[in-house]
Order: structure tokens, then sequence, then C-alpha cells
């Protein structure tokens, strides 16, 4: 319900398979944060070989998109396993803190 309630204020869903990145680092962050619907991410950066993993309900991206528009993502987004995801744009982010301050 709440997956669909989001959806109905335009957020997009999106569909990415084992082994593909949802962005990588060094990528801008224009685009939006994510939430994960289903399936396993890994995120990994090339200065550090900590690895974390994120799963269903984690949010992926925050913290480059909320820094700043011009922000450029700190680690890269791997698929461990098939995702489904909601993606938030700077537009929805907007819309979703007016309508629930």
């Amino acid at each position: 319900p709440v997956i669909r309630d989001f959806l109905s204020m335009g957020l997009s869903r999106h569909w990415v398979n084992v082994g593909d990145y949802i962005f990588r680092e060094g990528d801008q962050a224009v685009d939006g944060l994510y939430i994960l619907i289903t399936g396993r991410v890994k995120l990994k950066s090339r200065s550090s070989e900590a690895v974390i993993e994120l799963g269903r309900g984690d949010m992926l991206g925050e913290e480059a998109f909320l820094d700043s528009q011009d922000s450029l993502r700190s680690m890269s987004a791997v698929c461990m396993r098939d995702c489904e995801l909601v993606k938030i744009s700077p537009k929805n982010f907007e819309l979703i803190c007016k309508r629930f301050p």
C-alpha cells in the first residue's frame, strides 16, 4: 500500500538485472535516490575494500543526492540479485517533503 501511494505521486519503478549497475562511483547524483523493493545490492568503492550489502526497504544514493545537486556518487551500486527499485527524483522528493513534512 505505501509503495502504491508513492507511485501515485509520480515515482518511477525500475527493474535491474543481477550484475548490472544502478549507478557508478563518480556519477553525478542529479537523477535522484532509490529505495530497494526486492533483491540485493552491493555498494563498493575503488578506494576501499569495504563492501556494504543492502536489501529490501533500504535506501541508496541518498548521501550524494542530499548533499547537493552537483555531488558525485562516492560508491558504485551493483545488483547481486535481480532488483526492483523505486526512484525518487528531485521533483518527487520536494513533493514528498511537502506532503509528509
